[in-house]
């Protein structure tokens, strides 16, 4: 539930801005709704749902809601979490950090209400 208390803590402020972004950061759901994901699936299931939930109450204000899905990334933890299945064509952070930089930014207007794919910039339903 952090994710929407946040948002419903942060709401007030946005929308006081000509325009303002919440990007939530979700992952595959075709990986993590399958079996032993148990509530980190669940709880990824119910973060799209508020993306939805969000963009459709606050589709006449001036803030957008949208996701941000960064794919599998080159990192330190993943290094530690996937040891012996490093992914070879995973992107470096500074892919998902450009992502969210735009939808962060006006040009994040495009990705309203849906969920940009870092991997290949498309969206996601």
């Amino acid at each position: 539930t952090a994710p929407a208390w946040l948002a419903q803590a942060c709401l007030p402020l946005l929308r006081q801005r000509e325009d303002a972004a919440l990007v939530f950061a979700v992952d595959a759901p075709e990986r993590v709704g399958q079996a032993y994901w148990g509530g980190y699936g669940v709880a990824q299931h119910g973060l799209r749902g508020l993306i939805g939930s969000l963009h459709d109450e606050l589709g006449r204000s001036p803030v957008r809601v949208s996701g941000l899905y960064p794919g599998p990334l080159r990192t330190a933890l993943r290094a530690r979490a996937y040891s012996v299945d490093q992914d070879p064509a995973a992107q470096g952070p500074e892919a998902a950090a450009a992502a969210a930089v735009i939808l962060l930014s006006p040009a994040g207007h495009a990705w309203r209400g849906t969920i940009l794919d870092a991997s290949g910039a498309v969206p996601r339903e």
